[in-house]
Formats: C-alpha cells, sequence, structure tokens
C-alpha cells in the first residue's frame, strides 16, 4: 500500500476531531451515569423497590440494543458527524424529560427513548474517525478514543454525585446533566 503524505492543515484538523470525539463522546455519560447517582433518590421519592427500578433499566436496555441495530445502517445514509450530534442532542432532550415524569410508564417511555438516543453516538464516532484515519490506523486510533467511556464514566459519576453533595434533587440530575451534554454538544459542532 502507498502513503499518502497529509497536509499539516489535514493532521490538524485531525487532531482536533480526535481529541474532540474522545471528550464529547465521555460527556454522553453525563445522561447515561445520572440515573445510576438519581436511583436511590427516585426510589425514595416514589417508594419503589430495587425491581421497579429495574424494569425501567431493563427496558431501556432493549431500547438500547434496538438502537444500535437501527443506527448502524442510519450512520451510513447520513454521516457520523450528524448521527453523532443528533444521538449528542437527543440524549439531552430525553434524558431533561426524563426529570419531569411522576409515573412508571413515563419513566420508561423516557429513559427507553434516551438509551434508543444514545447508542448512535458510538457509531457516529466510529464513522467519524475511519473518514479521518487509514484503514491500518482506525483500530488503534478507536483503540486510544475508548478510553472515553471510562473516564466519562468516572467524571459522570462524581459530577452528578456532586450535584446531590450540593443538595440538588432527583429531577436537577435529569436537567443539569442535559445542558451540560449541550454545551459539549456546541463544542462539537465547531469541528
Amino acid at each position: 500500500s502507498v502513503s499518502i503524505p497529509h497536509t499539516a492543515n489535514y493532521l490538524a484538523w485531525r487532531r482536533s476531531t480526535f481529541w474532540t470525539v474522545l471528550i464529547v463522546y465521555g460527556a454522553f455519560y453525563f445522561c447515561r451515569e445520572n440515573i445510576s447517582v438519581a436511583m436511590p433518590l427516585i426510589q425514595k421519592a416514589f417508594a419503589w423497590t430495587n425491581e421497579d427500578t429495574g424494569i425501567i433499566i431493563t427496558i431501556s436496555t432493549l431500547a438500547y440494543a434496538l438502537g444500535k441495530l437501527v443506527s448502524g445502517p442510519l450512520v451510513d445514509r447520513i454521516g457520523g458527524k450528524r448521527m453523532f450530534l443528533a444521538s449528542l442532542f437527543l440524549s439531552a432532550i430525553f434524558s431533561a424529560s426524563f426529570g419531569l415524569g411522576a409515573s412508571m410508564p413515563f419513566f420508561i417511555f423516557a429513559w427507553s427513548l434516551n438509551r434508543f438516543a444514545l447508542s448512535g453516538g458510538w457509531n457516529g464516532l466510529i464513522r467519524v474517525v475511519s473518514r479521518w484515519y487509514a484503514p491500518g490506523e482506525v483500530g488503534t486510533a478507536c483503540g486510544l478514543i475508548s478510553v472515553n467511556y471510562q473516564i466519562g464514566n468516572v467524571v459522570s459519576l462524581f459530577a452528578v454525585g456532586a450535584l446531590v453533595s450540593l443538595g440538588f434533587g432527583w429531577r436537577e440530575l435529569f436537567f443539569i446533566p442535559a445542558v451540560w451534554l449541550v454545551l459539549f454538544g456546541f463544542v462539537a459542532t465547531q469541528t
């Protein structure tokens, strides 16, 4: 295979894209892990058991799996950046809407929509990365970028946990992380 030299401008955009998707995909976890921190507060507010909240998690996990199947072909149609950003902004909307809930059916519906939306983020990211790296480099780039979910998970749990420490209620644990995710989304639109 012949290696084509890249211009300095191309390499700068590639680095910018790498760091943007690494950081912004990690921010998706603000609207994924917030439920882990909020669940004990929700259980107390509604006198729910672990089994009750387990229903929300189980059904939304099925929605996430279905979303993976749908978002794969969809990203081939609309492109990686559009899928990545649509997933991000829809997740923020559905996470915030969860905070408006007052019944089990609504919570199941809102969180399932959120998980369905979240499922397209990684597929969009992979498509974006595959456009900036040669076939022999994509695996390495994606391997490095994949640390974002571990970092995003930890940062999200600490950040949302800090909101609890500051006295915020369970509803705000869905509103505030949604705002954070939108802010990261606006950063992503600039690359």
